[in-house]
């Protein structure tokens, strides 16, 4: 990837969640020019499947 995007994703180690909702894992795109986004799972299965799926989001920036 470029140096100036870097997608990560983690185990949080304790539930961020709200209203009820279980939030384990954290998926995040840096981006050092247009900010970054984030989005929560409750499963190791779900995050697997976001940090994929927010790779091929950058993937799709980087190469149109």
């Amino acid at each position: 990837m470029r140096d100036d995007i870097d997608v990560s994703t983690v185990f949080l180690g304790i539930n961020h969640g709200w209203d009820g909702r279980v939030a384990l894992y954290e998926t995040m795109v840096f981006r050092s020019v247009h900010g970054e986004e984030c989005w929560r799972y409750a499963t190791h299965e779900e995050a697997e499947a976001g940090h994929k799926a927010a790779v091929e989001m950058v993937k799709g920036e980087i190469y149109g």
